[in-house]
């Protein structure tokens, strides 16, 4: 039995209910984002977790997973730019096609289990950054 799913999904829980327990701490404390986030680049940190999390999946060669990390980044970073974009659903939506498009660019193989981990963790990445940015 392949165990890389489970423990993805155990990921992707356990990083909601931290972000869940860290917005609940800090309404009760009254404590600001700003005040949590200063001096952190949202962006690098969640870098960091994919990067991490993929490698320990043996999601693909290192040289594969560093590529497709930094195209996630890069889809959240255009994500951030977007406008005309109001709702999560739109944002992920449009983080996915980027990747998409980034990865026949880069002629990386997108095949059903590529497509199924980037759309979570560009998910988790939108979340995270409403999250962190107080959205």
């Amino acid at each position: 039995m392949d165990w890389s799913m489970i423990y993805l999904f155990g990921f992707i829980i356990l990083a909601l209910v931290f972000v869940v327990g860290i917005v609940f701490l800090m309404r009760k404390y009254n404590v600001k984002p700003e005040e949590i986030t200063n001096g952190i680049d949202i962006t690098k940190t969640i870098a960091s977790v994919i990067k991490i999390t993929t490698k320990e999946l043996n999601f693909a060669s290192d040289d594969t997973i560093n590529q497709i990390a930094d195209l996630v980044i890069d889809s959240l970073e255009y994500v951030k730019t977007l406008a005309n974009v109001n709702t999560k659903e739109e944002k992920v939506e449009a983080g996915i096609k980027y990747v998409e498009d980034l990865c026949n660019s880069f002629e990386i193989e997108m095949d059903e289990d590529r497509y199924f981990v980037v759309s979570i963790l560009v998910q988790l990445g939108v979340n995270l950054l409403e999250s962190l940015n107080g959205k």
